[in-house]
């Protein structure tokens, strides 16, 4: 449902931090939606930890600016 509803443009990589099993990327976009036409530039970190050789762990925070 958000695939339909959304469509994110205007990337940007802000930063990206690997340190062993964890990394950290901080990214922004715009997100612009496909019902309202609203278009809100929006702030996310993706916080990720692997075990082994798959992803143990994925949180994703965001923060419209």
């Amino acid at each position: 449902m958000l695939v339909k509803a959304f469509r994110l443009t205007r990337f940007e990589l802000c930063s990206q931090v690997i340190e062993g099993e964890h990394a950290t990327v901080h990214w922004r976009v715009d997100v612009h939606s496909r019902i309202t036409g609203v278009i809100v530039p929006t702030e996310l970190l993706d916080l990720i930890e692997v075990r082994g050789a798959r992803i143990g762990s994925y949180t994703e925070l965001f923060v419209p600016r």
